[in-house]
């Protein structure tokens, strides 16, 4: 790990990272130890395969063996006709509880440039407007604690060949294969059809995200004029 993915930002020393055990988020919890922060990982097992459990168990110990403080929690198989927005409210209100326990104020997540660009994408199949299309923000409050998404600049390849280089393995979960998911239709299919007739979707998409977040901010602007001149008793047409 020699890359400094997180050279100018101000993070606290003690802070926990959303661990699945996926390259993204060993990368994440690596490089964060690298600089020098006191890291916590926090895996919540969903149930949703027959060997989750068991995964767990090689992750903590691999966790351990990097001298990092590891804690685990499993959680009822989302069942509902949503389940990634279900299995996401289970894992944050598990979050929750772990930083009031833990007396933790800051979660770090690892999504980055192409989870970015599939967010943008997949908002605008949903039919959102500029609001929806921004994307995901770098930084947010969560209950009694502070979201931040560190790697959002950094492209996954980058992530993934550099834990190649030095060695490290990680898991891949079966689900981020599973194209009844919309995400994952659009990670598989819709994207490399894009890139098939000559484009970067990823770098596609993000255009629109500057796009959206710039259009965005000139609608609160007009709405903040709008509401200064009616308290003035100006009639705005």
């Amino acid at each position: 790990m020699t890359r400094d993915w997180l050279a100018g930002q101000d993070l606290p020393h003690r802070l926990a990272v959303g661990f699945s055990g996926g390259a993204d988020s060993t990368a994440l919890l690596l490089a964060l130890a690298q600089h020098g922060h006191q890291v916590v990982a926090w895996h919540v097992d969903h149930g949703w395969g027959e060997r989750s459990a068991d995964i767990a168990d090689v992750l903590q110990r691999r966790v351990a063996s990097w001298g990092i403080e590891f804690h685990r929690a499993r959680l009822s198989a989302p069942s509902g006709k949503n389940r990634e927005a279900e299995a996401r409210k289970g894992r944050f209100g598990q979050f929750s509880k772990w930083a009031s326990s833990q007396k933790i104020n800051t979660l770090c997540l690892a999504h980055h440039r192409n989870d970015q660009a599939e967010t943008v994408l997949m908002r605008l199949l949903q039919g959102a407007g500029p609001a929806g299309c921004c994307g995901m923000r770098y930084q947010r409050e969560h209950d009694s604690f502070f979201v931040i998404r560190p790697l959002l600049q950094v492209a996954r390849r980058e992530m993934v060949e550099i834990l190649r280089d030095a060695g490290v393995d990680w898991h891949e979960d079966a689900s981020n294969k599973d194209t009844s998911l919309l995400r994952n239709r659009i990670r598989h299919r819709l994207f490399p059809t894009v890139q098939a007739v000559g484009s970067d979707p990823v770098a596609l998409f993000l255009r629109w995200q500057v796009q959206a977040v710039l259009l965005q901010q000139r609608l609160n602007d007009k709405a903040d004029a709008v509401r200064v001149d009616s308290q003035n008793g100006v009639a705005v047409v």
